[in-house]
């Protein structure tokens, strides 16, 4: 398949998958949270494998932002400080994520330090439903820990929560996957795959790095 299919195919499985979802999930914000504002915000992240980085390191993954309907650079996040954020992710690549570091297999800074699966299913077949509304429930796949032979990605936030004190989600091949934090500080941190999946892709902004601006 060429990449313009691909990215028509990655596009009309997110507009139908990302405006249906309807969120079963509120958790209550921390009593530090009272006086902030309402609503929670919305960050969703699509994995592409198989981009051309250079011509001796092809087929190398990326993360992009979707946001306004299309896919955006994840070199910048930006996400507000405060507030609960829904955080949906749609992997389009596949493990075994063989090298992973142990403490990269857990879920942490969550709520809950939980990942909501649909049913472990894959995002082809989860978000092929004819644009059906998706409710992510508490009956939803709960994950708190991943293995090496399930895993494709993490998204890893470095020191969100302080010094050493990271947010760290475990991405699963193929899979569709919901969380929800909160970032309750300010500033700019790095998040990182800890996954080894190219040396360009580990090392590059926008492609399995970047960072996470919180105002």
């Amino acid at each position: 398949m060429d990449k313009k299919a691909l990215y028509s195919i990655i596009l009309a499985i997110v507009v139908i998958g990302g405006v249906g979802i309807g969120v079963a999930l509120y958790h209550p914000a921390p009593a530090n949270t009272a006086t902030a504002p309402s609503g929670a915000y919305n960050l969703e992240l699509v994995i592409v494998p198989g981009l051309d980085y250079n011509a001796s390191d092809p087929h190398q993954p990326a993360y992009f932002v979707y946001h306004d309907g299309v896919l955006q650079s994840s070199a910048y996040i930006t996400i507000p400080s405060h507030r609960l954020i829904n955080l949906t992710i749609l992997d389009y690549d596949s493990g075994p994520g063989d090298g992973t570091p142990a403490q990269y297999l857990n879920v942490t800074g969550t709520v809950g330090n939980v990942v909501y699966g649909l049913n472990a299913s894959t995002v082809n077949a989860t978000l092929g439903t004819g644009g059906k509304n998706i409710t992510i429930n508490q009956n939803a796949l709960q994950i708190h820990h991943m293995a090496i032979a399930d895993i494709a990605h993490t998204f890893t936030v470095m020191n969100l929560f302080g010094t050493g004190s990271n947010m760290n989600v475990p991405i699963g091949s193929l899979m569709f996957e919901f969380t929800q934090f909160y970032a309750n500080t300010t500033g700019t941190y790095m998040w990182q795959c800890m996954v080894p999946c190219g040396p360009g892709a580990m090392a590059t902004m926008g492609w399995m790095m970047g960072t996470v601006a919180v105002s």
